[in-house]
């Protein structure tokens, strides 16, 4: 074969090659090539697809492999001479005529991927053509016959099927015996046949084998035994497919997928097309993305049985089928449906366009009742509106484009009377009324709604002003609507000076009142609160957290106070009251802090906390000095007890001997006796003036600490 080379070697196409060894016309075979293009192009891998044309007709050697060679001539020139990254060879026929083609280096490297080969294959695939008879002697297994001629190959391999599908008969059709295999003399068929032998024998059975060679008998004549056979027959074929009605049922070992009109080919056990090609692209495309051959090893390619539903019911097998497991059925009988769905569709389509018709037709009568009921309805609700809009507790005008009034209502009538004189519509203007002062145009203009608070003669008003289309007209017009405020005003400045009269209480006495939600975090507390806890005050309610707000807390006062929040917010306390310390800069400060839990509500969301913070440094100041005048006091207090312990036993020595001197003198006439005795009184006397001076000098000592 040529070969074209690139820069000193021959070109690799990105692309699988795909060659069958059979004729575009053979339906089969031209369907797997077809599945394997789009299942490998899906992955984004260009394809090419080549035919040897191998017929079931007799052909010699010679012409065959002419074929193979003209497809890898065909393949050569639809890819410009490019050597494929991967071929898929599909049936047997294919390999055996490949491995006697004399290749170039190049495409003896190209990986192969053989696509429904049997686990043995002939030896001498020419000399079958002199001698179709196939014997154990004339097969070696796959393996061997890649390593005889060292081409990287990989397969998807058959399984023997022909030993299940004779169990199938079996338990289908347990009387047969004989069974009738249809051969075209093909490879194919020769080694089925070959298989079909091995099995009966393997099995000891009695049934009987009778073989009809397509090239030894006519189609005709065939077609007229194949009609006549007695019911104990059952036919095998691999290729073949009777066009006629036979008179027993059909096994095959390959899919036919019968059409539902034939009810001779009851199914078989067999692969399905889908399962090989499923297999082999995913060998093929592992090899074009970088595998070794060595990395894909051969893959066996699942069976399965395949039953016609059609052919069961002829020949009343479907109860028997219902035995077997695993079984995939073919042409299922369609639903009562699908079988009538034309007309099914037809009367549903005829319903719904009645349908539609009635329902137009009642919608209509209902929409002149519901239109006359409207009309009703509105105009009772003009009356009403009518009413209320002259008698409302608010005022409505409506001014132009220019702000001209245009009208108004009783109520705003009122409200711009003065002193019963009648309203001149002419001297009211809203851009230059006392009503309008401060008004933002531009937002007015924008179609934002205004609105304030205004005081106008000796009364409060809430004006809001929006600017409005007519629908019909589209011209732009402005509503103004006037409600009287100042009750509302007067209670909100009255409410004022009692929250002015507060700050001023709790300003002077440093109390600090804060209340905050501890779900959503907002808190509304005074300036007191804010300064008390080392804060800059926030005016209005805010969103900061209180356990931010606690930043200036000691660390153990802060951890005490949180986890009692914590305990009010599962509904385990109620108040807390503690005195803590709040450091500002290098400064400690004493707080008083009570916490009242206000509202627990967790499901709606809300848990209420209510504070109290004083400030008591004054107090802190108080007691301190208090603490520490009497701990003085306690200390003067010892030193005078041990000063009178010590005076009390210095006393009553000396008291003592002076007592006893002076009983003993009156009793004593002995002069010497009386001197002894005058001079220890004496003595004694000194020595108790001194404690006298002692007990002096210690009490002048105390009143000067005082």
């Amino acid at each position: 074969m040529s070969k074209v080379t690139h820069n000193g070697s021959s070109q690799v196409g990105e692309f699988i090659e795909i060659i069958s060894a059979y004729p575009y016309r053979n339906l089969y075979s031209t369907q797997i090539a077809k599945q394997f293009q789009k299942t490998i192009e899906s992955e984004h891998i260009r394809t090419s697809i080549s035919c040897a044309g191998m017929s079931n007709e007799q052909t010699t050697f010679f012409s065959d492999r002419l074929g193979m060679q003209s497809a890898f001539l065909a393949a050569k020139e639809t890819q410009n001479q490019c050597v494929p990254r991967v071929i898929i060879l599909i049936g047997d026929e294919a390999w055996f005529l490949y491995r006697e083609i004399s290749h170039t280096p190049e495409w003896a490297k190209v990986p192969i991927v053989v696509c429904g080969i049997n686990p043995e294959t002939i030896k001498d695939y020419p000399s079958f053509y002199t001698n179709s008879e196939i014997t154990k002697e004339r097969l070696e297994p796959l393996s061997r016959t890649q390593q005889n001629k060292s081409i990287p190959i990989t397969a998807a391999v058959a399984i023997r099927n022909v030993a299940p599908t004779l169990k199938l008969i079996d338990k289908l059709l347990p009387n047969t015996q004989e069974i009738v295999y249809l051969s075209n003399g093909h490879y194919r068929d020769a080694l089925q046949l070959y298989s079909l032998r091995q099995a009966l024998k393997a099995e000891n059975s009695k049934k009987k084998l009778k073989v009809l060679l397509q090239t030894h008998q006519n189609e005709d004549s065939i077609a007229q035994i194949l009609q006549k056979l007695p019911i104990t027959d059952a036919i095998i074929t691999q290729e073949l497919e009777p066009t006629v009605q036979t008179s027993v049922p059909i096994f095959t070992l390959r899919d036919h997928d019968p059409k539902p009109e034939n009810k001779s080919i009851i199914g078989g056990y067999y692969a399905h097309r889908k399962t090989y090609v499923r297999v082999a692209s995913s060998m093929a495309i592992k090899l074009y993305k970088g595998a070794s051959i060595n990395q894909v090893p051969y893959e066996e390619v699942p069976d399965s049985i395949f039953l016609n539903v059609g052919a069961l019911e002829h020949f009343g097998l479907k109860k028997a089928a219902e035995k077997i497991s695993n079984v995939t059925y073919i042409n299922q009988p369609p639903s009562f449906f699908m079988r009538y769905h034309y007309i099914i569709l037809s009367s549903l389509l005829a319903f719904t366009i009645l349908s539609i018709i009635a329902a137009f037709y009642y919608r209509h009568y209902l929409f002149s009742k519901e239109y006359k009921l409207r009309h009703d309805n509105f105009n009772r609700l003009l009356k009403e509106y009518k009413m209320i809009y002259d008698h409302m507790a608010a005022g409505i005008l409506f001014f132009d484009e220019k702000g001209k009034l245009l009208s108004l209502n009783h109520e705003a009538e009122s409200f711009l009377q003065e002193k019963g004189k009648p309203i001149n519509p002419e001297s009211i203007n809203l851009f230059r009324s006392n009503l309008s002062e401060s008004i933002d145009l531009e937002l007015l203009e924008k179609g934002e709604i205004i609105e304030k608070i205004q005081f106008y003669r000796n009364a409060f008003y809430r004006i809001v002003i929006q600017a409005i289309n007519e629908e019909d007209t589209n011209e732009k017009r402005y509503l103004m609507l006037l409600v009287d405020h100042s009750a509302i005003e007067k209670e909100r400045l009255f409410k004022q000076k009692i929250q002015d009269v507060f700050n001023f209480v709790t300003d002077t006495a440093k109390l600090g009142v804060a209340e905050y939600d501890v779900l959503s975090g907002f808190s509304l507390a005074n300036k007191v609160w804010y300064e008390n806890l080392g804060h800059p005050a926030q005016k209005g309610r805010t969103n900061a957290l209180n356990n931010v707000m606690l930043d200036n807390l000691i660390t153990e006062d802060k951890q005490l106070i949180l986890s009692n929040i914590l305990k009010m917010c599962i509904g385990q306390m109620n108040t807390f009251l503690a005195t803590v310390c709040v450091k500002k800069g290098n400064e400690l400060h004493y707080l008083r802090y009570y916490m009242q839990l206000l509202e627990f509500d967790p499901e709606n969301g809300h848990i209420l906390i209510g504070e109290f913070c004083l400030n008591i440094d004054e107090q802190k100041k108080a007691e301190e000095e208090l603490t520490i005048a009497l701990e003085k006091a306690q200390d003067a207090f010892k030193i005078k007890q041990t000063f009178i312990s010590n005076i009390q036993t210095n006393i009553q020595e000396p008291l003592r001997q002076l007592i006893q001197a002076a009983n003993e003198l009156t009793k004593s006439d002995d002069p010497t006796r009386n001197r002894k005795l005058d001079k220890t009184i004496e003595e004694n006397n000194t020595l108790l003036l001194h404690l006298l001076d002692d007990i002096l000098d210690f009490s002048k000592k105390q009143n000067y600490e005082k």
